[in-house]
């Protein structure tokens, strides 16, 4: 499976062009928010992504309000506080935030999904912020401010993929924590292998 992994893209017709010549070579697209800016437009932008035929995952960032993305077109699945599974790859939702270093939210919500999950499920956590202590988090003259709560699911969930945006500086960065590729693949996307 080839996932088009993206985020931020706030409404930029030119990057979401780009990112619809992308989706040809994808399976499915997952969106880690902020798609829009404070959701202007919204339902225009994801009609775009349904010409594409492709699924598109979505979570909502802090540009979007969960509710924004509840019955879309049905080629849009919003993922937040949920899950979507393609046989044993399952994609793990999250949005909204990502400013924020403890979310107890979100740790309840692992807890509640830890144990749904079968031992060769292939996990692909999808946040709109990054986790704490990585490349991801880190902002140029200052210092790490991911989200702790995130980081710890790393460890709690072992997911292979974590895909976040949020910080544009960050915007292509990877790293890697434990044996969890972590990347922002920022608003023009990344095509990945799984």
């Amino acid at each position: 499976m080839k996932i088009l992994a993206f985020s931020d893209v706030h409404g930029n017709p030119t990057i979401i062009k780009t990112l619809l010549e992308k989706a040809n070579n994808a399976d499915i697209l997952v969106c880690a928010g902020d798609i829009s800016i404070f959701s202007n437009n919204l339902k225009q932008i994801l009609e775009k992504f349904k010409k594409t035929q492709k699924q598109l995952l979505i979570i909502p960032g802090n540009h979007e309000s969960p509710k924004d993305l509840e019955n879309i077109n049905n080629s849009v699945i919003s993922i937040h506080k949920g899950a979507y599974r393609i046989d044993n790859i399952v994609f793990i939702g999250y949005g909204t935030g990502g400013f924020s270093k403890v979310d107890k939210e979100f740790e309840l919500f692992i807890k509640k999904v830890k144990p749904t999950l079968r031992k060769d499920d292939k996990v692909i956590l999808v946040t709109h912020g990054p986790p704490y202590g990585t490349k991801l988090d880190k902002l140029p003259y200052f210092e790490h401010v991911g989200s702790t709560s995130y980081r710890k699911a790393i460890s709690q969930i072992k997911p292979f993929l974590y895909i976040c945006g949020h910080l544009h500086e960050n915007f292509n960065k990877k790293d890697k924590v434990d044996k969890t590729f972590i990347i922002n693949p920022g608003p023009e996307g990344k095509l990945i292998n799984v």
